[in-house]
């Protein structure tokens, strides 16, 4: 996944990046999920579940 904006402008200014700099950095994420439904309905839906999430640089 691409992330942009992951650095505050002072940061970017000591880089020597411009006033209007929008580096792209690669960030490996990955997620897992799952939802179980509890009722399904005409109009909503109601489920449990849960997520995990783990990430890299």
């Amino acid at each position: 996944m691409d992330k942009k904006d992951i650095l505050r402008p002072e940061d970017l200014r000591k880089l020597g990046y411009g006033e209007h700099a929008h580096p792209q950095f690669r960030v490996g994420a990955y997620t897992v999920g799952y939802v179980r439904d509890l009722y399904a309905g005409d109009k909503y839906t109601v489920g449990l579940g849960g997520r995990g999430a783990g990430r890299g640089m």
